[in-house]
């Protein structure tokens, strides 16, 4: 089911190769690499320490031909809401007929159930009351409430959220966007709730109470997996969660988080996934490769001595090589809950001879796979970054989208909290959906033929909001007056 080796053995011989030529790699490339080197720190003591130090980056220009496109599209479709995204995406796929299927009898008429459930949809995205949303329209509050009630659930909603998925990769054109759309970023956004319930924490460093959304994107914009997550939750149970039940048809094989992801538990499960993980590093001064054995020549790695660590304890990972298989299928088939698997693999239990066996195994992958290849190629760090970028442009268009009470969910309910999370997720991959439509439509215009550079197509994403009249349209009638007057 893994599709890894039954052999711990050669699964051991596999890692340790590519150890080995991963370090010699970027020690070879050590003295003509321009943009890392390391410099030496004495301490009062008198203590000689060693730091990695990178160049920063050079900010690119915003390509001129986006922000064109994005005036062009600004200009076709002019003033659109939310309501009208999600009414365009429904109407398109079938969202709402979808959640109307998975309930037995059904008495009200489908136009009708279609609108309310639309309204409902909308209101619970954004965060506004449902009074607010059927105001001027023959709905009712009551009407809304019933159709919440009866007709949206958080499977209902995760259904159509893997519907609305896999309907973007459909359309999605290879030619404008790329063949690759294996490279994902996840990340976590806060939003604030009342205190009082059992998913409200206080957050150390956004300060406040509240709960966490945690969202896996792609370079393009197209989220497969939102989870409403409490603050003090694991993040590497929240990103292993996404990676394995998305649900979607998209297809992972490298995944970029914050500096959560420098957590060594995290590389080595996603290495027993096949999937390469990708964090973006804050600490760089701090890294330590590790060295393959005891007995590993120096020559390989006498550039890069000072950075090196210790040797990697084979035998550890061997030992429990089958229990780490089977906490893995544990939790891929969800026979237990992740945060219960997880609690063998937190830093309180330094001590515990799986735990370390978990974490040689992340320190060989993170040696092997990643550490070396992240210092020597440029590209490859910009490429990170750019992933990392993507995600907190959602998270930013989070608090756009769900604009009311201000952004504060005022349920204490877990379940209604979720179904908020999910319908905000419901909202923007709606609005990926038809931009995407609307981007590929002027594209295949005469104008623009052939006109998008590499670099363009590199800067071109789906998710933008300039189109869009974040609280709707107000007409303004200036011959329709109060009634406030005593009339004679």
């Amino acid at each position: 089911m893994l599709n890894v080796s039954e052999d711990g053995k050669e699964m051991v011989r596999k890692l340790k190769e590519e150890m080995v030529s991963s370090i010699k790699e970027f020690n070879d490339d050590f003295p003509n690499n321009q943009d890392v080197t390391i410099k030496k720190k004495t301490t009062k003591s008198g203590k000689v320490k060693h730091r990695l130090c990178l160049t920063p980056y050079i900010k690119q220009d915003d390509p001129q031909n986006i922000q064109m496109l994005k005036n062009e599209i600004e200009w076709l479709w002019p003033n659109n809401s939310l309501l009208d995204i999600l009414k365009e995406a429904d109407l398109r796929i079938g969202l709402t007929q979808e959640l109307i299927r998975m309930t037995d009898r059904v008495a009200i008429d489908p136009k009708v159930l279609q609108e309310r459930l639309l309204l409902c949809l909308f209101a619970m995205g954004t965060n506004t009351e449902f009074k607010k949303v059927c105001a001027g329209s023959a709905h009712t509050e009551a009407d809304l409430l019933y159709v919440k009630k009866r007709f949206i659930t958080p499977e209902g909603l995760q259904h159509i959220l893997t519907k609305l998925s896999n309907s973007i990769l459909a359309i999605r054109d290879k030619k404008i966007w790329g063949n690759s759309i294996s490279l994902f970023a996840s990340d976590a956004t806060k939003f604030a709730v009342w205190d009082g319930n059992a998913m409200s924490e206080y957050h150390i460093r956004y300060q406040g109470d509240g709960v966490m959304a945690y969202w896996h994107v792609d370079k393009k914009a197209l989220c497969i997996s939102g989870q409403l997550r409490k603050c003090g939750d694991s993040e590497v149970v929240s990103m292993l969660t996404g990676l394995l039940h998305h649900g979607t048809e998209a297809k992972i094989k490298e995944h970029v988080t914050d500096t959560h992801g420098q957590s060594f538990v995290a590389f080595a499960f996603t290495y027993l996934l096949g999937i390469d993980l990708r964090p973006r590093i804050k600490g760089i001064g701090k890294i330590k490769l590790s060295k393959p054995d005891h007995n590993f020549p120096k020559a390989y790695y006498e550039n890069i001595e000072p950075v090196m660590g210790k040797a990697i304890n084979w035998q550890l990972i061997l030992k429990h090589y089958d229990q780490i298989i089977r906490y893995l299928v544990a939790f891929k088939l969800r026979t237990a809950e992740p945060e219960v698997l997880f609690k063998r693999f937190i830093v309180e239990n330094r001590n515990d001879s799986l735990y370390k066996a978990v974490v040689e195994l992340g320190h060989a992958v993170y040696t092997g796979r990643f550490g070396c290849k992240y210092l020597m190629i440029k590209d490859f760090r910009i490429e990170t970054e750019e992933a990392a970028n993507v995600i907190e442009n959602w998270n930013s268009g989070n608090h756009f989208t769900c604009f009311g009470k201000r952004g504060v969910i005022s349920s204490n309910d877990a379940i209604e909290q979720e179904m908020s999370i999910l319908a905000l997720h419901l909202l923007q991959s709606s609005l990926v959906y038809i931009n995407m439509l609307m981007i590929q439509r002027v594209l295949k215009g005469r104008k623009w033929k052939n006109k998008l550079t590499l670099e363009d197509k590199r800067a071109l994403t789906a998710l933008f909001f300039l189109h869009l009249n974040q609280y709707g349209t107000y007409t303004l009638n200036m011959d329709k007056r109060l009634k406030i007057d005593k009339e004679e």
